[in-house]
């Protein structure tokens, strides 16, 4: 998984499967913690917000909300799978 991460990263729907694999696993194990800081929770909203208005072709949104972005401490990449994001 990690040689995958950094040679390509990984797709919001797919970290998405991996958190759902994650979880699954640790309700067996429980040793995980799964809690969103509030601001993680608000830089995921933005980014979903920013794929909407990518498809809906606002670029000016788009840019705007990846500078918000930036400004917090997140890094969005565009590739052919979608928007990767790391943080910064």
């Amino acid at each position: 998984m990690n040689k995958l991460i950094d040679k390509n990263g990984l797709s919001s729907s797919e970290k998405e499967k991996v958190i759902d694999s994650l979880k699954a696993i640790d309700s067996i194990l429980g040793v995980l913690r799964f809690d969103m800081a509030k601001e993680d929770q608000e830089c995921t909203a933005l980014i979903s917000q920013r794929e909407k208005a990518r498809d809906n072709k606002d670029w000016a949104t788009a840019d705007r909300l990846r500078e918000e972005l930036k400004q917090k401490g997140i890094e969005i990449v565009d590739t052919r799978g979608g928007a990767m994001w790391r943080k910064i």
